[in-house]
């Protein structure tokens, strides 16, 4: 639905996480408190003010710090809100913009940083009637459940004034009450009316959990 945007040309710094996935359109808080992810957004902060959230590759627990192996699929965010703390850590948010898949690691010193591919999504018209069909069912699936559709802001049948079916999708996924490997496979499906029909399905059975409270880089 969304177009393809390009993505940057240069190596872009890499914050993985062990649990949470970051979908285009969400929003992620975060807690910075290790010294190469305070670097990271120091520089970050400097330039594009743009990080690859990625997700830890199984069984990382057993490597090094630099040489935990990371999934590729992964979603390039901006960084947003930051308050830095009397400790000289950072709480901040992050808003993800598009899929990327990580192409190459260009270097892993003072923290990973890697070039990136664009994964498209297959395109939709705002006015398809699959995107339509899908969208009112999503936003009816929603309102079964009133405490989180109200904690989205959506009101159920408001069609016309509910966010695209891409956001709203995307962002109901990251409140799915389903293991990170369930989201991250929403997250590989390049069809968002595939993608949306599945996260409906998810609210029916498996219901949403609250908003994502501030996470961090895994401890070493």
């Amino acid at each position: 639905m969304s177009p393809i945007e390009a993505v940057p040309t240069q190596p872009v710094p890499v914050f993985p996480l062990p649990n949470a996935v970051l979908f285009p359109h969400g929003l992620l808080p975060l807690h910075v408190f290790e010294l190469r992810y305070r670097t990271m957004l120091r520089d970050a902060l400097a330039s594009r003010r743009q990080l690859v959230m990625a997700l830890y590759a199984p069984g990382w627990e057993q490597f090094e710090k630099l040489a935990r192996p990371i999934r590729p699929l992964a979603t390039l965010a901006r960084v947003g809100h930051v308050e830095w703390r009397l400790d000289d850590c950072y709480d901040l948010e992050v808003i993800g913009e598009q899929r990327v898949r990580i192409a190459r690691v260009e270097h892993q010193f003072p923290y990973v940083a890697a070039r990136l591919e664009a994964v498209p999504e297959q395109p939709y018209g705002a006015d398809d009637p699959l995107v339509q069909i899908e969208l009112r069912a999503l936003i009816e699936a929603l309102a079964q459940r009133r405490i989180e559709a109200q904690t989205l802001s959506i009101v159920p049948g408001a069609v016309t004034d509910a966010p695209a079916l891409e956001v709203l999708t995307n962002r109901v996924a990251m409140r799915l009450a389903v293991p990170v490997d369930a989201r991250l496979e929403l997250l590989a499906l390049d069809d968002v009316v595939e993608r949306a029909h599945r996260v409906r399905r998810s609210v029916i059975e498996d219901g949403l959990v609250p908003a994502p409270h501030r996470t961090g880089s895994a401890e070493d």
